[in-house]
């Protein structure tokens, strides 16, 4: 846990540093090495925050932090898959759905609407894991549907007239 909290204090020092790249070497190593010698749901539900902390850089100097944070997130859902834990790959999905609509918002519009496509269907198979039995699970469900209509927001308006209707059928 300190080791933990060390690796994400050394990544945010990188980041002041203007060195994204080494903040997420940091991370991934840092979810990497809990891997290996315990049970991976812990630190997995630790990578949304990495996300974040990837994210806000991308959002407020641009550069790679957008990549960075959909690459670990990808990482996270990957992990997520291969031991069967839908919740958070669920949360993993709804990161990397969230990373590609950053991405898109500084595009052109045929990389626009791609990447649009892309994270609605991040979004969409998201909800597809996820069912209603607990209040997390609710609560995970409201935010990527709220998101999931932010991505078709994003698709209308890089699209026009009848190229937009026939995203929506």
């Amino acid at each position: 846990e300190e080791a933990a909290k060390t690796s994400e204090l050394r990544a945010k020092n990188a980041l002041l540093l203007g060195n994204p790249d080494k903040a997420f070497s940091l991370l991934s190593a840092c979810a990497d090495s809990f891997l290996a010698i315990d049970s991976p749901i812990p630190i997995l539900r630790r990578v949304p925050e990495y996300f974040n902390i990837l994210r806000d850089y991308g959002q407020m100097f641009g550069g790679n932090g957008y990549k960075l944070a959909e690459q670990i997130a990808r990482d996270a859902a990957a992990k997520a898959s291969l031991i069967s834990e839908t919740e958070l790959l669920a949360r993993s999905l709804n990161c990397i759905g969230i990373a590609l609509q950053s991405q898109s918002l500084r595009s052109d519009r045929d990389e626009r609407t791609r990447l649009s496509l892309d994270c609605i269907e991040n979004y969409e198979t998201a909800l597809s894991l996820l069912g209603s039995k607990s209040e997390l699970e609710v609560q995970l469900r409201s935010r990527i549907l709220n998101n999931l209509t932010n991505g078709y927001y994003a698709l209308g308006t890089s699209t026009k007239g009848e190229e937009s209707r026939g995203y929506l059928d």
